[in-house]
């Protein structure tokens, strides 16, 4: 705001040593504090800095008596974790849990990360998600001429926000398989996801998606959908991610089919 951080600084007394705090997503960390000490320096504010660096790793400067800082609110929220696992305080720890949970969100979702140097003219970040994306169709054309998975009647999905496409397995189990930006910018993995629910032709879910979720590790329910990762094959060429893809899909369908058997079976 137009009073920080100086007129903030002003404020705190010159008798005693006091510091004035910034709290902010770890990503911007950097960009902030840039913007801090650059309002502090401007001509006529009269305040000057003296950095210093903590042993957090977490930028510091003081004029003075006084100082100014900038740290994560992951750093904060592990500090108060430790806190409180320390002193056995669990009801403590429970509400760091869900605050932590709250500032995750804050920090992933809807941030500017703050251009770094040759960031915006490296074509090679254009053409990693293009590749992304164009591993879908080869990925579902392999489930159908190789594992019988079908897609008649079933459309593909082209929203920006989560290219994908619908796809039937072993005739029960309807499923979707596709990029989405929103749950790997969330949970990290893969930019690749499975996705299914009580909504994708497969009865079986109906009041057990957590039941579904626990058969697989890093599996994600949200908005009553399972969304599982399909890892990619690291270092490997194209026809070999894809056809690792393809196995991890077949292998989760399977894995739905049996668990689910008695649910699914057809009449």
């Amino acid at each position: 705001t137009e009073a920080q951080p100086v007129r903030y600084l002003e404020l705190l007394p010159e008798d005693v040593p006091s510091t004035l705090l910034f709290v902010v997503p770890r990503a911007r960390v950097p960009g902030v504090w840039q913007e801090l000490k650059h309002k502090c320096c401007q001509h006529g504010n009269g305040i000057e800095l003296t950095d210093e660096r903590a042993a957090d790793g977490f930028p510091r400067a003081r004029a003075g008596t006084r100082a100014l800082a900038a740290t994560s609110w992951c750093y904060v929220m592990d500090t108060l974790t430790q806190i409180a696992q320390a002193g056995a305080h669990k009801a403590v720890e429970a509400d760091v849990a869900q605050l932590r949970g709250l500032t995750d969100r804050m920090s992933n979702e809807g941030v500017f990360l703050p251009l770094r140097e040759g960031e915006a003219g490296d074509i090679r970040v254009a053409q990693r998600v293009n590749n992304y994306i164009d591993l879908i169709d080869p990925i579902v054309n392999r489930l159908v001429h190789h594992h019988g998975f079908s897609i008649e009647a079933l459309r593909r999905t082209k929203t920006w926000k989560s290219p994908g496409h619908y796809f039937r397995a072993h005739d029960v189990i309807g499923a979707w398989i596709g990029i989405r930006y929103d749950v790997w910018l969330r949970h990290g993995v893969s930019p690749l996801w499975w996705r299914s629910g009580p909504n994708h032709e497969f009865s079986g879910f109906q009041g057990k998606i957590r039941d579904a979720e626990m058969l697989f590790d890093d599996a994600v329910v949200r908005d009553n959908e399972l969304l599982i990762p399909i890892r990619l094959a690291i270092g490997v060429e194209e026809d070999r991610t894809i056809q690792d893809a393809a196995t991890q899909i077949v292998e989760i369908a399977c894995r739905l089919k049996e668990a689910f058997v008695e649910a699914v079976a057809p009449e």
